[in-house]
């Protein structure tokens, strides 16, 4: 017997941030379009995906070109007659606009992700190294670091300590404006 559910494919090719969803508050995109056109949703819906998408994450660029064709517009004149209130939901920012949402977001997602991390290292070492003997491997390798020995058990690691770290690891994660008061 065939499923009614469709079978979920992973997308072929990478996307550039690691991240290949978002989330997504229906209630929160109910509010801002409520008074929107239905051309204005499509535009703003493809922006946020390219925002998403782009480098840094949760940015456009702020080239007018670029942004009517990432919006889907079938031309410029269109898109900046319907533009104003899509726009909204971006800040211009050093050449890129920041889309309120996704920005923090994004930011928010790879806090998250460097301190399970470093929790899940941190863990790995007080469950299997014993007797201040490192960690066993497998394959030497003069690339192979054998996990870091100057940190201190998990146990006596507060969680704003794991914090500054994460914001010292090699990818950093990107300071965004704080849009809550505007």
């Amino acid at each position: 017997m065939q499923s009614v559910y469709p079978t979920l494919r992973r997308r072929s090719h990478p996307v550039p941030n690691g991240r290949p969803w978002f989330k997504f508050w229906v209630a929160d995109w109910c509010r801002e379009t409520r008074f929107f056109s239905a051309e204005e949703c499509g535009y703003l819906i493809r922006m946020q995906v390219e925002a998403w998408q782009s480098d840094p994450p949760g940015t456009l660029p702020a080239d007018p070109d670029q942004l009517w064709r990432f919006a889907g517009a079938k031309s410029r004149k269109r898109f900046e007659a319907l533009s104003k209130r899509v726009m909204q939901s971006f800040v211009l920012n050093d050449e890129r606009y920041i889309s309120k949402q996704l920005a923090p977001l994004y930011a928010e997602i790879e806090a998250i992700g460097c301190e399970r991390r470093i929790a899940g290292t941190l863990g790995a070492k007080k469950r299997w190294q014993t007797h201040s003997k490192r960690m066993a491997s497998l394959i030497s390798s003069p690339l192979q670091t054998n996990g870091d020995t100057d940190r201190a058990p998990l146990s006596t690691v507060p969680s704003s300590r794991i914090r500054t770290r994460c914001d010292s690891e090699r990818h950093s994660i990107t300071r965004v404006p704080d849009f809550s008061t505007t």
